[in-house]
């Protein structure tokens, strides 16, 4: 009775071996690296449209395999993109892109023959605004951007 015994648990032993064996293994998440460098250094490091919070020279580590977009912001720079660096698992993608000044310009408004203007908007450029109490800046709408 007892070999009985010792037998059906290392059947049960085999068979929960089997089984454990069997299992469908997970796939590992992988994960590689950007070396993000600019020149000039100090632009703001944007990864998939939200920015890091970080400025160049970075590591970009943990990023998922696959493509992604890049983009760096410098003030008096333009900006820069690259939707397509690819990552590769365990592997670094090195990007070190030279910036391209972008040259200050300067608008004067001021008051002429033909009246005064109190706001510019692209969207109705022809339109002369001289009544208005306030000036817009930025977005318009919902009383954002207004300065009196």
């Amino acid at each position: 009775m007892e070999k009985k015994r010792f037998l059906i648990l290392i059947l049960l032993m085999i068979v929960l071996t089997l089984i454990m064996g069997c299992a469908p293994s997970v796939p590992p998440v992988l994960f590689g690296t950007i070396d993000l460098n600019s020149t000039p250094v100090g632009a703001k490091v944007y990864l998939d449209g939200i920015y890091t919070g970080q400025v160049t020279p970075i590591i970009l580590t943990n990023v998922g395999v696959g493509d992604h977009a890049i983009k760096l912001e410098l003030s008096h720079y333009k900006i820069w993109e690259n939707n397509s660096v690819n990552v590769v698992a365990n592997e670094t993608s090195y990007l070190n892109p030279p910036l391209t000044y972008a040259s200050t310009q300067y608008i004067t408004l001021q008051p002429g023959a033909e009246g005064k203007d109190t706001a510019v908007q692209n969207t109705t450029p022809a339109i002369n605004y001289g009544d208005y109490s306030y000036v817009c800046i930025g977005s318009w709408g919902g009383g954002t951007g207004y300065v009196r």
